[in-house]
């Protein structure tokens, strides 16, 4: 009996999830193709809901991965089936509008070729874009420009040298330089790993017109493995037999919508965060003292990449603390502060990052 122990345990577990995800999502018709997917979480979580609101928010701080999916993998196939026939994902290859005045300007950071797959399979979902006038700004930070030979004639190619030649990648700086750079009020950031909804833009373009300043869609996030990316990359859709190795919730780093002038507003993102991590969860405190839309309801697609080197390392573990130092201040102050810095400018940021980068090092090598 001993030996069969955990089966029984992990057929129990089943069991209880399935019953759980089935009875959340019991008042809209879970096997159907409608947003029923969206109030799925995990039992020990709580969603905020609004009748005069499309989605649903996550009233818990950090991200999660949905368990049922874990326990028994075809769950979350078909969630995310279910969540991409309502949403479709598209490929393209230019979008049919590529104006001088877009409507929306969507911003990515990069740098590295090894992430050049994912980046150009991300893009063709943009192009997909329906009924809107949209742009793309890619902001490259690196010693020399290394992307823009690759890239479709309708990207904006941005080039930032890093202040020291092995200076780690500064996204905030990234995303500061494609704002400025964008041409639109409307500002869309961008993992340059993540696959994005045929109407995310039209999406955020009405919650804008609604008066929001900044817009959080992201519901799940469905991370692929190796070999379901490259069957999204090599054949440029998604299939419906795809499985998921997990889906992410909650997760305010993958992509944000904001008002460009809101932005500067609220100064940007801080460029004192360098190398991997928690920019963004700085950011989204600032977000929340705005008009923000979180009621979470469209799915995106992760694309499979090796882990980030400098995950969990001295930098991160460094800009971890940081978050935790200025969540201590109130996220208004903070906002002052940092609007009243020349953020954004190449010329003035090099100094400040050197002595950044200094400090770092001094206090990693202790």
């Amino acid at each position: 009996m001993s030996k069969q122990f955990p089966l029984i345990s992990k057929a129990a577990a089943m069991l209880k999830e399935l019953f759980w995800y089935f009875w959340a999502g019991r008042t809209k018709g879970i096997g159907r193709c409608n947003s029923s997917w969206i109030h799925l979480h995990n039992r020990d979580e709580r969603l905020g809901r609004r009748k005069d609101r499309k989605g649903v928010s996550c009233e818990w701080q950090g991200s999660t991965v949905l368990t049922g999916p874990q326990v028994l993998p075809r769950v979350g196939k078909w969630i995310m089936r279910r969540a991409l026939c309502q949403w479709p994902i598209l490929f393209g290859d230019c979008p049919r509008d590529c104006s001088d005045e877009p409507e929306v300007s969507f911003i990515i950071g990069f740098r590295g070729l090894e992430r050049k797959p994912n980046l150009m399979t991300t893009l063709k979902t943009i192009a997909a874009q329906r009924e809107v006038r949209a742009e793309c700004v890619l902001v490259e930070q690196a010693m020399a420009p290394e992307i823009k030979e690759f890239l479709p004639d309708w990207v904006r190619h941005i080039h930032t040298p890093p202040a020291i030649p092995d200076m780690p990648y500064s996204r905030s700086w990234a995303n500061n330089e494609g704002a400025r750079a964008a041409r639109s009020n409307l500002l869309i950031f961008i993992d340059s790993d993540f696959c994005v909804p045929a109407d995310y833009a039209r999406e955020v373009i009405t919650l804008s017109s609604q008066g929001f300043q900044a817009i959080f869609l992201m519901r799940f996030g469905f991370h692929l493995g190796g070999h379901a990316s490259d069957s999204v990359r090599n054949k440029g859709r998604i299939r419906s037999s795809l499985c998921p190795n997990e889906i992410v919730q909650n997760n305010v780093g993958g992509t944000m919508a904001i008002d460009r002038e809101t932005y500067f507003g609220i100064g940007g993102h801080d460029e004192g965060f360098i190398g991997w991590g928690y920019e963004d969860n700085e950011f989204f405190q600032r977000c929340k003292t705005l008009n923000l839309y979180r009621y979470a309801y469209l799915p995106f697609v992760h694309l499979h990449h090796e882990m980030q080197p400098d995950l969990g390392g001295p930098l991160s573990q460094k800009n971890e603390r940081r978050l935790q130092a200025l969540s201590k201040i109130p996220a208004r102050q903070r906002a002052e502060a940092l609007a009243a810095r020349n953020f954004g400018k190449s010329f003035a940021t090099k100094s400040a990052m050197r002595q950044e980068v200094k400090m770092v090092r001094k206090h990693s090598s202790n």
